[in-house]
């Protein structure tokens, strides 16, 4: 639709135009200025038209003029209307017309594009306005960043050599503010330590085929033969492509890290007493993150458990440890979380030689919002002590459970002789007191007959006692004929299967006591506890040793660690380790027992 609008609307301005033209001419130039001008209201009408409604209404303007004037020579010139000089006229107006609408246009898009342009103008100027007043704004703010910073800036020409450093910059160097610098060479005051290294990072700066870039950590001799710490980065600028390329400005930064590196070297200092204090003591130190991965362990920790620092960051008790040992380190650091506080612990750990026991004591390391971050731990072997403190504990207990075994066979021994030995002596006793109010002598031989039965069982209950005290056929025969004896006194249904040495000749006898006492030891738990019916005791010699091994097949048990609580087990190791042996059991519940006693081979004479 609006392809139709505008020449419809330039054909109304057109006639409008050209009418407004035609009344002009009627009734203003043609009456009162008596001039009969036929083309010129016509060229004004194509230009009013073109003026008001544009190209368009210019061009339509032209024809409606063309035929107006047409007709209007016409008029003035009926029979020369086909001469050439009128069509000349006609072509020259419509010419005319058309260029008066071509300027118009021409005009007019000549004035959009100054009214854009300007409008760009405008536009770029404020962006520039803009552009510089946030230039303006962020070198301000860099100002202040780098005052506040500490930042001092430098600006170095290597062509001409000409230097500028900023107040800041001149200030950290130990000058004024205002002073004259371009006379002062800085490499020449950086300590001799580092000038190969400052000299190297230029060098690299100033080659035009790297990137420019400088950066060194370095000191600087003050004028007052103070050192202090300095980080210095800076651009190497470069013109020129290829061989021509050279550099024509160097600028940069300098910061003052002087303190920083006294901090850092109090710390360090203080890292390396830490570290030598931990590294020279023979507990275990480390300390684990919050998740219990190791952050750091002590040289010690390194030598127990066969690993180095690199290997054991980031690793956990479970990387180290088994299960059931790492369940127990982990649940005490986690206590120690938990808590807050240092707590104590006693924990086993394995090693190569056995298992050790360690006194952990473990602390927090608490962050400033009061979080738990770390936990710290100083482990000490106690494994001797505790071997000792064990040891000590158990002699303490065989020698307690021995002087009460002493007292009660005291007292077995008493009463033994009391209700035994001296009521057979009593009852002699009598019996010949009675004597004396007898009158014929059958009763008295009578007398005498109970008297001598009496005396007899008392005499027996005497060996009794003493056998039980000590053997007279250890000492009178040795230790096999000893042991034979024993075993010919273990009561039914117990069968016993002796295997001895022929050969083997009378020992020490302590020896032979030891050997003696073990397997009474043993017979008679094996008559007590272990409901086996058959026992093999084996006696022999092995070299330069001499070998006990008694072997039941009863109910077993389970020995216990060290056979603590259990004297008489304890008093057979004890004895074989008094005379320079060594006694071993062996038990399984269900299979029976197993009794190795390995004793050194002295004989009597030797």
């Amino acid at each position: 639709m609006n392809q139709f609008r505008f020449p419809f609307r330039a054909f109304i301005v057109a006639i409008l135009a050209t009418a407004l033209m035609v009344v002009v001419r009627r009734f203003v130039i043609i009456p009162f200025f008596d001039f009969n001008a036929p083309a010129m209201p016509f060229i004004l009408a194509v230009m009013l038209a073109a003026w008001i409604g544009g190209s368009k209404s210019g061009f339509f303007a032209t024809v409606l003029n063309a035929g107006l004037l047409w007709s209007a020579l016409g008029e003035e010139i009926a029979f020369e209307l086909f001469s050439a000089s009128r069509q000349i006229r006609l072509i020259l107006f419509i010419v005319i017309g058309g260029l008066i609408s071509w300027g118009k246009e021409a005009l007019d898009s000549s004035r959009k594009r100054l009214d854009e342009r300007r409008r760009e103008l405008e536009k770029e100027m404020l962006r520039r306005e803009q552009a510089e007043a946030g230039l303006r704004e962020r070198e301000e703010r860099l100002r202040l960043a780098i005052e506040s910073a500490n930042i001092g800036t430098w600006d170095f020409n290597p062509l001409t050599g000409e230097q500028k450093l900023s107040s800041r910059a001149k200030v950290m160097f130990g000058l004024s503010a205002d002073a004259d610098v371009s006379k002062i060479a800085f490499r020449d005051r950086v300590h001799p330590g580092d000038l190969v290294r400052v000299n190297e990072a230029l060098h690299r700066a100033f080659d035009p085929r790297g990137d420019g870039g400088y950066e060194t950590e370095c000191r600087l001799i003050w004028p007052d033969n103070t050192i202090h710490w300095f980080i210095a980065k800076g651009q190497a600028l470069c013109e020129g492509e290829k061989t021509n390329r050279r550099v024509t400005r160097f600028i940069g930064t300098v910061v003052d890290i002087t303190e920083r590196k006294q901090a850092e070297d109090v710390i360090h200092a203080s890292e390396i007493r830490l570290r030598a204090i931990m590294d020279n003591t023979s507990a275990i130190i480390y300390l684990k993150d919050s998740q219990g991965r190791y952050l750091m362990i002590n040289r010690r920790y390194e030598e127990l458990f066969n690993v180095t620092q690199q290997q054991i960051v980031g690793k956990t008790d479970a990387d180290i440890f088994p299960h059931e040992v790492m369940a127990k380190i982990q649940a005490n650091d986690r206590q120690v979380r938990d808590t807050g506080q240092p707590l104590e612990f006693e924990e086993v750990v394995p090693h190569k030689d056995g298992p050790h026991t360690y006194v952990s004591v473990k602390f927090p390391i608490i962050d400033p919002d009061g979080q738990c971050t770390a936990v710290g731990g100083v482990s000490t072997d106690i494994s001797d002590r505790k071997r000792i403190a064990d040891a000590l504990e158990s002699e303490q207990e065989f020698l307690r459970h021995t002087l009460e075994v002493q007292d009660h066979e005291r007292q077995l021994i008493a009463y033994e002789i009391h209700d035994g030995l001296m009521q057979y002596m009593a009852g002699a006793l009598m019996q010949v007191e009675s004597m004396r109010f007898q009158d014929n002598a059958k009763p008295a031989i009578e007398t005498i007959e109970s008297i001598e039965g009496i005396l007899r069982r008392a005499v027996a209950e005497g060996r009794r006692v003493m056998n039980g005290i000590r053997t007279p056929v250890l000492d009178e025969l040795g230790v096999v004929a000893a042991v034979e004896h024993l075993i010919q006194e273990v009561p039914a249904p117990v069968q016993v299967e002796f295997v001895r040495d022929e050969g083997l000749e009378r020992l020490e006898p302590k020896i032979e006591e030891a050997i003696y006492r073990i397997t009474q030891e043993a017979l008679t738990n094996i008559h007590k506890h272990s409901q086996s019916k058959n026992v093999r005791v084996e006696l022999g010699r092995r070299g330069d040793r001499v070998r006990l091994e008694v072997r039941d097949w009863g109910v077993g048990f389970r020995p216990h660690h060290g056979f603590k609580g259990i004297h008489g087990l304890r008093g057979m190791t004890e004895r074989a380790r008094i005379v320079g042996g060594m006694c071993q059991i062996e038990s399984t519940p269900g299979a029976g027992t197993r009794i190795v006693v390995d004793l050194p081979y002295r004989t009597k004479n030797c």
